[in-house]
């Protein structure tokens, strides 16, 4: 009788590790090994502020660019409306490109989406500008992401033809202003 509980038990445990063996949502390969958490130093040298729990579109850490890659400018397309950019978390990446798209029909150039589209740092070339909810993380996130300035920073999220959303990392208030200010930007990644 011992050795069929044994039988039992053996077999229930192969059951189980098999079944945990085969989960259909494995990240990709380059995350496979990593152990990350938030608020630590990411592969580019930056701060990792969010975490979604679970590989999906290619993506499941957010890590804001180091301090001193900073830098102001403005948001561009003033007068213009940049269709389709997204307020959420998980959009600023494609929210670039589309700014960047549009920034390159109407021939400006050195604009906030472009320059952050362009970064190269630490040997990573996939930068790009904050959502408005992404913007908001890092603000919540501020202290231990550190290196920012009091005022206002930009987002990709796109207001009306002649507004972005912004973020007063002072107080966290958000709202829609200007594209033709210049702002304080801090670009991101996602991996």
């Amino acid at each position: 009788m011992k050795t069929n509980h044994l039988v039992i038990f053996i077999a229930v445990l192969l059951m189980v590790i098999s079944c945990s063996n085969n989960r259909t949502t494995t990240p990709p390969s380059a995350i496979l090994n990593l152990n990350i958490s938030t608020l630590e130093v990411g592969p580019a040298g930056g701060i990792i502020f969010y975490d979604k729990g679970y590989v999906s579109d290619g993506w499941r850490y957010l890590e804001a660019a180091p301090s001193d890659s900073e830098f102001t400018a403005q948001w561009g397309s003033w007068g213009h409306e940049v269709a389709e950019t997204q307020l959420s978390v998980g959009s600023g990446r494609r929210n670039t490109e589309l700014i960047v798209e549009r920034l390159t029909q109407l021939e400006e150039t050195d604009k906030a989406a472009q320059i952050s589209h362009d970064l190269s740092i630490n040997g990573f070339n996939d930068w790009f500008l904050p959502s408005r909810d992404e913007l908001n993380l890092m603000f919540q996130n501020r202290y231990i992401v550190g290196g920012f300035s009091s005022g206002w920073y930009m987002s990709s999220s796109h207001g009306t033809a002649t507004d972005a959303w912004v973020q007063n990392f002072t107080n966290g208030m958000q709202g829609i202003n200007s594209k033709n200010f210049i702002y304080r930007v801090r670009a991101i990644r996602a991996f």
